[in-house]
């Protein structure tokens, strides 16, 4: 399940109606084979509640009538352009939900930024793996500070490189993309 801002993602299907997503998702339940897209509106004050909406999906914590888990668990959440719904000091509580609770409940959680200065400080401090291409600026800092990647190395990296680390390892991989 994926939060697309940009409409870049290209899996199952592609939803914009958080109504359509709700129905996908409670179809699906928890067996699983959801690839669904869902791009969400431009308007910030309403993207902000389909994200709230979005994480609350895939935490299991959405169902109107039942108050029951509608979905929840066997699912790889991504949600792209991070920095757009959620700030330094600040985050929805079903993000926090879903990155504080995640792995238990089955999610694998990859959050995406251009800007990871402007992001919730907590999705630093819960994440298992921290991966970051070239950045500039406050980014590199922020990074730094936040995974523990030398910023020295950060600065040095160029496009479609990236570095990698483990949360509690030294050990750095390096890599690029290929496409």
């Amino acid at each position: 399940m994926v939060f697309d801002p940009k409409r870049e993602y290209v899996c199952g299907r592609r939803v914009t109606n958080s109504g359509e997503l709700l129905q996908l998702v409670t179809a699906a339940g928890r067996a699983g084979g959801l690839s669904v897209a869902f791009v969400p509106s431009t308007d910030k004050k309403i993207r902000d509640q389909q994200f709230e909406f979005f994480c609350r999906l895939a935490i299991g914590d959405y169902d109107r009538d039942e108050r029951s888990k509608t979905y929840g668990g066997n699912l790889t959440l991504v949600c792209d352009e991070l920095h757009l719904v959620t700030r330094a000091g600040w985050a929805p509580a079903s993000w926090g939900a879903v990155t504080l609770m995640g792995r238990t409940e089955g999610l694998s959680v990859v959050g995406i930024s251009q800007r990871p200065s402007a992001l919730d400080k907590d999705f630093f401090y819960q994440a298992t793996t921290y991966r970051t291409h070239m950045l500039n600026g406050d980014d590199v800092i922020t990074v730094a500070k936040d995974t523990g990647i030398p910023k020295e190395k950060i600065r040095a990296l160029r496009a479609f490189e990236y570095l990698e680390r483990d949360a509690g390892k030294n050990e750095l991989k390096t890599g690029k993309v290929r496409f």
